[in-house]
């Protein structure tokens, strides 16, 4: 009996375009979708990296806001970059079909997932 993958239904761009505007599907695609092409597995990658910075930032900022005034201020200036380089992203991979190095994400993507 055949085992069907779930994933394979869905086609590679629409995968890459959900784990940019949700990266936690990038970390999800990342680790369970096996049927992925090195091409997608680098965008999975840069969004998972982009969802864990994302994550602690939100954290820190929740535990210093009390101590350090200005601290949520700057937690949000960092999300909201993260999330405008992940819509370039995402945007250079579905009408372009080409991969955007977001600085300082892209090497810490290869650091943290030497897959």
């Amino acid at each position: 009996m055949k085992t069907n993958n779930e994933f394979s239904t869905v086609t590679p761009k629409v995968k890459i375009v959900i784990s940019y505007i949700i990266s936690i599907f990038g970390l999800i695609f990342l680790y369970f979708d096996k049927s992925a092409q090195s091409e997608e597995v680098v965008h999975y990658k840069q969004s998972a990296t982009i969802f864990i910075l994302m994550a602690a930032t939100n954290i820190i900022t929740s535990v210093l806001s009390g101590a350090i005034p200005f601290i949520g201020f700057i937690g949000f200036l960092i999300n909201l970059t993260l999330f405008a380089y992940s819509i370039i992203a995402l945007i250079r991979a579905y009408k372009h079909d080409e991969f955007y190095e977001i600085p300082i994400v892209y090497d810490l993507s290869q650091k943290i997932f030497k897959k």
